[in-house]
């Protein structure tokens, strides 16, 4: 897979694609591969029990 890829060689990804978005909120144990710097449209899920905003 492109996500075990990047962990191999210690890079990081830009997410453009909302299903690749949603991949990695299904599969949380990706975010690791998420550039901080330019995450693009990536969205982190909320802390567990923070509950919905507004």
């Amino acid at each position: 897979m492109v996500l075990d890829d990047l962990r191999e060689r210690q890079q990081k990804a830009t997410i453009y694609c909302p299903l690749v978005n949603r991949f990695i909120q299904q599969n949380i144990k990706y975010a690791d591969a998420i550039d901080p710097s330019h995450p693009g449209i990536w969205a982190a899920l909320p802390a567990a029990g923070a509950g919905p905003t507004g």
